[in-house]
């Protein structure tokens, strides 16, 4: 019979899971309480979650969830990342933090209904972020007004001049 301490933190979990976009699961074996404190913090400010969960109790929460696929991935020490706001930001601050942490372990997540593997994640992890995307939709449509602005101004300038030159011939 479970305790109910379990019980209530398996429904935390399934809670904070609840309207999640993605999650990435990581082993974190090796990494000194500095490193785990700057990972969060790197989280943190993208909007993402870190919780350090035993894989029975995650198991437990995933049960009857739309998350699916990722039995494979609950071995050894997990530590879930979680966002409901950019998944992309959040996938970009986990890839860089495994490449200067040689401890740092990524297993796989689940993204867009799909589960994936460490390269799938990594795959997903050198695409724009919502906020690079909406940064290059503002400079494209920045572009256009700047070209726009230009043809205009070339028109009135031509206009201008042919205008002078009438004046001159006039008074000739």
């Amino acid at each position: 019979m479970p305790s109910p301490d379990k019980i209530k933190f398996v429904k935390e979990i399934k809670a904070d899971l609840d309207g999640v976009n993605g999650l990435v699961l990581a082993d974190f074996k090796g990494l000194t309480v500095l490193e785990q404190d700057e990972l969060r913090k790197k989280v943190d400010k993208e909007g993402g979650t870190a919780k350090v969960i035993k894989n029975t109790l995650l198991t437990k929460a995933l049960e009857g969830s739309a998350i699916t696929g990722l039995d494979g991935f609950l071995k050894n020490n997990t530590i879930v990342f979680s966002s409901k706001e950019d998944i992309l930001g959040l996938l970009k601050v986990i890839s860089a933090f495994s490449k200067t942490h040689e401890k740092f372990l990524l297993k796989g997540g689940f993204l867009d209904g799909q589960a994936f593997d460490k390269a799938g994640i990594l795959a997903m992890a050198q695409l724009p972020s919502r906020k690079e995307l909406l940064g290059q939709i503002a400079g494209g449509m920045n572009s256009i007004i700047a070209n726009f602005i230009g043809v205009l101004n070339g028109i009135m300038t031509s206009f201008t001049g042919t205008l002078e030159a009438l004046e001159k011939k006039k008074g000739e």
